[in-house]
């Protein structure tokens, strides 16, 4: 009987440390919480590296405009509110390893800041580097005691390449978004082949087609609407405007034709293309004059860019007119 006294009082003794232990570290983590349970709200995002550089994306309408002056990117915008609503502290830093957590915070963290229509602060954090286990991540939320190690629930990863703020990188890669009926004409050039270069009319709900020296030719309607479709939603792989030899692409690549649209308001929007170099990586490739070419890439450019473009995602737009005959 004594012994089993003994026993109970032991038990209960261990439930008790327990509960406080859980109960503490339920409450340290419920004051460490930087995650966001209605990511609806969101309307203003906020990411400053230590080195000053700053994006700031804002939501408007359906997109989300970076640093008031280009259109975000909606799938790393998506990623990052993921991420707040999923992330969730795991443990305090150990005391062993909050000095050097703190350093790297300070010179290698991204402060991140969630805003709501009224500007009001959703969540405010400094995130850094991994885990050496790389399970999670450090960051700190001011007014708590010491950095936290989160984790984003049902992921194991780096959660700090989310939060970039280059505005290379951040800005969006569409670009075409045109409503098909918006378009007045479609104009594609080819260099090599001139013959195979066309034009689509769209005046006056009338849709038609015609080769490059203006003979109209027999088409399917249906063929040149799905066509215009195209204009819709169209990507690039990247843009490469910091490149060296950007100019030198240019103007002295080898051309391969070019792209005109011209909307029923007057907007022009015309891109010329460009022959990409074979390296050793490309799977296909064409020998122009000596020189190989990669078959799957192109380089495009406006007045204002260079940019990449995958040639099989661009493949219906850049058709022949044998494409539209009935």
């Amino acid at each position: 009987m004594k012994k089993t006294s003994i026993l109970l009082i032991v038990l209960a003794v261990v439930a008790s440390i327990t509960y406080i232990v859980v109960s503490k570290k339920s409450t340290i983590n419920e004051g460490a919480n930087i995650s966001i349970q209605d990511t609806a709200a969101v309307q203003k995002l906020l990411l400053v590296d230590m080195q000053g550089n700053k994006a700031v994306l804002k939501r408007n309408a359906n997109r989300w405009i970076l640093n008031d002056s280009i259109i975000g990117r909606e799938d790393a915008v998506k990623t990052i509110l993921e991420i707040l609503y999923k992330i969730q502290a795991a443990q305090p830093v150990p005391a062993s390893a909050h000095d050097n957590v703190v350093n790297q915070l300070s010179t290698k963290g991204v402060k991140v800041e969630a805003y709501n229509k009224n500007n009001e602060v959703l969540t405010s954090f400094t995130i850094g580097g991994t885990t050496v286990d790389a399970k999670g991540n450090y960051a700190f939320k001011k007014g708590t005691e010491r950095p936290y190690i989160y984790q984003k629930k049902g992921f194991i990863g780096d959660l700090s390449t989310a939060f970039f703020t280059s505005p290379a990188e951040w800005r969006n890669r569409q670009i075409y978004f045109y409503n098909p009926d918006s378009i007045a004409k479609v104009s594609v050039y080819y260099s090599d082949f001139m013959d195979s270069s066309f034009h689509i009319l769209n005046e006056n709900n009338q849709l038609e087609a015609t080769y490059d020296n203006g003979t109209s030719m027999t088409c399917s309607h249906t063929k040149v609407k799905e066509y215009l479709k195209e204009f819709a939603n169209k990507y690039c792989l990247n843009f490469e405007n910091q490149m060296a030899k950007a100019d030198s692409i240019k103007y002295k690549g080898y051309p391969y034709g070019l792209i005109a649209v011209q909307t029923k308001s007057g907007v022009k929007d015309t891109l010329r293309l460009v022959r990409f170099k074979a390296d050793q990586r490309a799977n296909e490739t064409k020998e122009i004059n000596g020189v190989l070419y990669d078959q799957s890439v192109l380089f495009g450019y406006t007045r204002k860019d260079l940019l990449v473009i995958k040639t099989d995602n661009f493949a219906k737009i850049l058709s022949i007119p044998s494409f539209f005959r009935q």
